[in-house]
């Protein structure tokens, strides 16, 4: 296509550069005329007052009729192709997004695709274990999330209507990155009466946002600036507890991840202790804490007993996670 359109550009103008000078040395005619009588020749507007006199410019005449018509012909045929072609893809493009949204269900909802929401975006592409859709309102960021080939909505997260496009009432989360405070209020606000189920974790800029985001329904809060001093602070004062993190996470570690399951009544670990699972034996999979209502179990011991209710979180190899999801018989 780049090539296409240069050649559309430049064609024309070449021909009409090689008519004039050829009509200026063949016929003798100045450099206005030899340039008026070139385009009359390519438009095939025919000859008035000046036409070519001797045979010389009589054939070079026929060979700027049959390039101007081969370049005008290629030139409209490429302007009617990139019209009808980028039609085309938009309504295909836009009927396959909305067959593809129609179908997502316990998907995650990203609301805001700037510097963090792009980020939580590839994170959750790249884990290719979770659908997701983006909701933007910039044009621009919408043209980048093309590029991506994210499902995406252009509109207003607030809005109702944008948010039952984008499933609300099927998704699993919703995870709101926006800037301004007051839209993450609003979103938090409709998403929960919209689906009193769903999951939202939401951005603040300050602990009194925090609060209110909290009492309106957010599951979870993340004030990036807090977070970011205190990582910037431990990294300043406790390097190598810093570089252990690093170490656990997917960026440092392709092998292994952090998994979070919930105990139900009829799970076949319920009512045994640590050990007894050999879940360390059997799968290589290690418990780190255990939430037990408001409370949490960290590294607890191998004679701690599992509770049905009980949200255990462990490292696993990658290798063994759908073995140990199935041995613990809970839920994601």
């Amino acid at each position: 296509m780049g090539k296409k359109f240069i050649f559309v550009l430049i064609g024309p103008i070449f021909l009409l550069l090689i008519g004039t000078i050829g009509f200026h040395f063949l016929e003798n005619l100045s450099l206005v005329e030899s340039i008026y009588l070139t385009s009359s020749t390519i438009t095939t507007v025919g000859y008035g007052d000046i036409h070519p006199e001797s045979n010389g410019g009589r054939l070079f005449s026929i060979f700027i009729m049959f390039g101007g018509i081969g370049i005008v012909i290629y030139t409209l045929t490429f302007i009617v192709n990139f019209i009808v072609e980028g039609e085309l893809k938009n309504i295909y493009g836009g009927r396959k997004m909305e067959s593809e949204l129609k179908k997502l269900k316990n998907h995650y909802i990203i609301c805001g695709y700037g510097n963090v929401g792009e980020r939580i975006a590839k994170r959750l592409r790249d884990s290719k274990k979770f659908d997701i859709v983006v909701i933007e309102k910039n044009k621009q960021s919408c043209e980048n999330i093309k590029l991506t080939k994210i499902p995406f909505i252009q509109g207003d997260a607030t809005d109702e209507k944008i948010l039952m496009e984008a499933g609300i009432t099927k998704a699993k989360g919703l995870v709101t990155t926006i800037l301004d405070d007051a839209e993450n209020v609003y979103i938090v606000i409709t998403a929960r009466a919209m689906n009193p189920d769903i999951h939202i974790v939401a951005r603040g800029s300050s602990e009194k946002v925090k609060e209110k985001l909290y009492r309106i329904g957010a599951n979870r809060v993340i004030l990036p600036d807090d977070i970011g001093a205190k990582i910037m602070a431990e990294s300043l004062t406790r390097p190598y507890i810093i570089d252990f993190m690093d170490s656990m996470t997917e960026e440092g570690d392709t092998t292994s991840e952090f998994i979070s399951v919930i105990i139900n009544g009829e799970s076949r670990v319920k009512g045994l202790t640590i050990r007894e699972t050999r879940l360390g034996e059997n799968y290589g999979a290690f418990i780190i804490y255990i939430k037990r209502g408001d409370k949490y179990l960290n590294s607890p011991r191998a004679d701690t007993m599992i509770e049905e209710g009980d949200v255990l979180t462990l490292r696993v190899t990658k290798d063994y996670e759908k073995e140990v999801l199935e041995y613990l018989g809970a839920k994601n």
